[in-house]
């Protein structure tokens, strides 16, 4: 049994040693351009999965008005749209060189339509570690998240006037 434990530290210590090494030469490259390790997405979405366990029971604080849909239509305008784009245009400038890209949030297909929107508010306010996605809960007010988590999550959807909004964007 002793030579079993001493032969497992031994090979937590290589491995340690070699995750040092691989480190420290520069074997983990940082630019955006360079694809992902093997594992990397898994490891990243299980991540994100395991932190919104929980949160998509949380109920909104506002109701669905037109009124709130086109207030979080105007949120996303100013403090989104830079990263996840808008309705017709193309990837915007400051998505083309992130890593992991921003999803374009309100192209077809969105992965926020009709997603929970306890885990969509918790992401706005919370941000992503990693991912260039800040937290809001500091700069938007409660009424902010909650009018652009909700215009997210029926981005599919919008009533006329957030619409014509996004559309004079």
């Amino acid at each position: 049994m002793i030579k079993f434990a001493a032969g497992f530290l031994t090979a937590l210590a290589a491995l340690g040693l070699g995750g040092y090494l691989f480190l420290t030469s520069g074997g983990l490259p940082l630019e955006t351009h360079h694809p992902p390790f093997p594992g990397e997405e898994w490891v990243a979405n299980k991540a994100l999965e395991v932190h919104l366990r929980g949160s998509s029971t949380k109920k909104p604080a506002l109701n669905q008005s037109e009124f709130n849909l086109t207030e979080g239509a105007k949120v996303y305008a100013q403090n989104c749209a830079v990263c996840h784009g808008n309705r017709t245009g193309g990837i915007p400038i400051f998505a083309r060189g992130m890593f992991p890209p921003p999803p374009q949030l309100l192209k077809d297909g969105s992965w926020a339509v009709g997603y929970p929107p306890g885990s969509v508010y918790k992401l706005i306010h919370g941000g992503i570690r990693l991912t260039g996605m800040p937290a809001f809960g500091e700069s938007l007010s409660e009424s902010e998240l909650w009018q652009v988590t909700l215009m997210l999550v029926n981005a599919d959807k919008l009533p006329v006037g957030a619409l014509d909004f996004l559309a004079s964007q």
